[in-house]
């Protein structure tokens, strides 16, 4: 409550390490919960218990460091602090989906389009790449940044797509179809 400053709702979840990413469903019904052990837990806010967990994401535990849902909420993409791939999953099952290997390096950051087809990703190896969210498929390799991508962002009609780097730059790129 932002006007008495008390929490309204506590997750009664002991988790092993670390929570590194939080993330709300479109719908606002769902949290999604990742640790620092690379599980991705999806919590049920309003009947206060887990519906799904995923894990491992990495096989090397590493931290989740991008959860993000897709807009009709059915799926979540994700990365790890220390992974080259993004993996796509069902939201209500955790069945692995997708795993994009297209990045040669860290991974840092994703975003779903607008229309929930495609994902924009950004990772260390200074390229941001566009690609079928379902089946990995039509990647678009953007090569303009001299040094990492760190952020991702569609513009609401899906049209373009922009990338922060680590070069003190922003980019904007056409989308492809």
């Amino acid at each position: 409550n932002t006007t008495t400053g008390k929490v309204s709702n506590t997750i009664q979840q002991k988790f092993e390490t670390n929570v590194s990413v939080l993330s709300w469903s479109p719908d606002h019904t769902r949290l999604a919960i990742a640790d620092g052990n690379g599980f991705i837990t999806i919590w049920n806010i309003a009947q206060g218990h887990p519906v799904a967990i995923y894990g491992w994401y990495s096989t090397r535990r590493d931290d989740v460091a991008v959860i993000i849902w897709s807009p009709n909420g059915k799926y979540i993409a994700s990365s790890s602090s220390n992974e080259t791939t993004v993996e796509v999953w069902e939201a209500a099952t955790g069945k692995d989906i997708l795993r994009y290997y297209g990045h040669r390096n860290f991974v840092d950051a994703v975003a779903w389009s607008p229309d929930g087809k495609r994902l924009a990703t950004g990772s260390t190896d200074n390229t941001a790449q566009v690609w079928d969210a379902l089946t990995g498929d039509n990647a678009s390799i953007y090569q303009g940044h001299q040094d990492r991508v760190l952020a991702v962002a569609w513009s609401p009609d899906g049209k373009y797509v922009a990338s922060g780097s680590g070069d003190a730059t922003t980019q904007i790129w056409l989308a492809p179809e």
